[in-house]
């Protein structure tokens, strides 16, 4: 993975210990998060993009553009299930294909559109990389894709 977690970090003067006080978890939990060992909840995700003023794009490696017309800074959920949906309609294809073009099944995938599981962001990553389009833009932080 190309995440910026460290550098942004390094880059603003925190210590591990400062991030994951600032949003809210231990320092192991975080320790893990930016060496990529376990994947971060969206949410979490989402609040160090906003400490550090980036889009969520910049921070996990899928644009070098940090600053962009960001119009919500909170992750729209029904918009994500509904603009999943959208996206794998317009390029004709099934869950099942989808997610075996992503690496996961059928019913994870399904939950995502319908609403009733939010992705990891590893997994939103696959996604928009596949589509070839912003996360910010999945998750209601900014209109284009």
């Amino acid at each position: 993975m190309d995440v910026r977690y460290r550098d942004l970090r390094e880059d603003n003067n925190y210590t591990q210990k400062d991030i994951a006080k600032m949003i809210g978890v231990k320092t192991s939990t975080y320790s893990a998060w930016e060496r990529c060992i376990s994947d971060m909840p969206l949410e979490k995700c989402n609040e160090l993009a906003n400490i550090y003023g980036v889009t969520l794009d910049y921070l996990l490696g899928i644009s070098n553009c940090k600053k962009d017309k960001i119009i919500n800074i909170t992750i729209d959920w029904k918009l994500l299930s509904k603009r999943l949906l959208i996206e794998r309609k317009k390029n004709n294809l099934t869950q099942t294909k989808l997610g075996d073009k992503v690496g996961f099944v059928q019913t994870t995938y399904s939950r995502y559109e319908i609403g009733v599981r939010k992705p990891t962001t590893f997994k939103l990553l696959y996604i928009a990389k596949f589509y070839n389009i912003s996360i910010d833009y999945l998750l209601g932080r900014k209109n284009q894709k």
